[in-house]
């Protein structure tokens, strides 16, 4: 993180074709860094981390959705035919 000047806090850079960006660092427990952007450049850290949780609650369900109700095979694209299925 220290080589790209990103701090867990939140760095302002410029995002070429697209304008300003905040783009957090965080560091996992295993050591890998991960990074998150947004283009809410006055986002506070309290903030950021209640959208990480939601993110990963919203990761969560959806593998639950892949293992346990087999989603992933379904060759169907309507909801009610999906729902069926589940």
């Amino acid at each position: 993180m220290s080589e790209a000047g990103i701090s867990e806090s939140g760095s302002i850079v410029h995002l070429e074709g697209y304008g300003f960006i905040r783009v957090f660092g965080t560091v996992a427990e295993d050591g890998s860094t991960g990074y998150h952007a947004t283009s809410d450049t006055d986002i506070d850290e309290l903030r950021r981390l209640q959208l990480s949780d939601f993110s990963w609650k919203t990761e969560e369900y959806h593998r639950g959705l892949k293992q346990f109700c087999g989603a992933e095979r379904s060759q169907v694209r309507l909801a009610e035919a999906q729902r069926n299925h589940i």
